[in-house]
C-alpha cells in the first residue's frame, strides 16, 4: 500500500476506462484514486475500503479538476452485479449498469475482459464485462 493513492491511481491526463474495481481496501483510497485532471469513464467502482477516511473515501478520492463521467461509483453489489457472492461481475439484467455507458471513440474495445463481444444491446455496459443474457417473459395460463 503506497499512502496517498488508491487500488489504481490516475494522474495527470490519463484515463481510467471500462473498469470495474470492486471489494478492495487501501489505507487513504479504497478504489480510485484521481490526481490533477485525471478521468474515470464507464467504471463500476463498488464495496471498498478506506481504512483512514471511511465513507467519504472508499470508492473515489477526487483531484481538483478530475472528473468521472458515466460511472456508477457505490452501490450495493447485489443490485450491480450478477452474483458478487460467486465472484461473477457481469451486470444483473435490468441492473443500473445494462447499457448505462457512453460510447467513447476510440476507447471501446471489440471485446470485454472474458472476450465477449463488448457492445450488447443500445450501448456498452458499465464495467469490464458486458451483459449478454435478454430479461425473460412470463407467461401465465390459466
Amino acid at each position: 500500500n503506497i499512502t496517498g493513492y488508491g487500488t489504481v491511481h490516475a494522474s495527470g491526463d490519463s484515463e481510467i476506462v471500462n473498469c470495474t474495481i470492486v471489494r478492495n481496501t487501501e489505507y487513504e483510497a479504497g478504489g480510485v484514486s484521481l490526481a490533477s485532471s485525471a478521468k474515470e469513464r464507464n467504471c463500476v467502482v463498488a464495496g471498498n475500503e478506506s481504512l483512514h477516511f471511511g465513507d467519504d473515501h472508499d470508492n473515489v478520492w477526487p483531484g481538483s479538476e478530475s472528473s468521472c463521467t458515466t460511472s456508477v461509483i457505490g452501490g450495493e453489489l447485489d443490485v450491480l452485479f450478477r452474483s458478487p457472492a460467486h465472484g461473477n461481475w457481469t451486470p444483473r439484467t435490468g441492473g443500473p449498469l445494462i447499457d448505462a455507458g457512453a460510447l467513447l471513440p476510440g476507447l471501446v474495445p471489440a471485446a470485454d475482459l472474458s472476450g465477449s463481444a463488448r457492445v450488447f444491446g443500445k450501448s456498452i455496459d458499465i464495467g469490464c464485462l458486458e451483459n449478454h443474457a435478454t430479461a425473460g417473459t412470463f407467461l401465465f395460463v390459466k
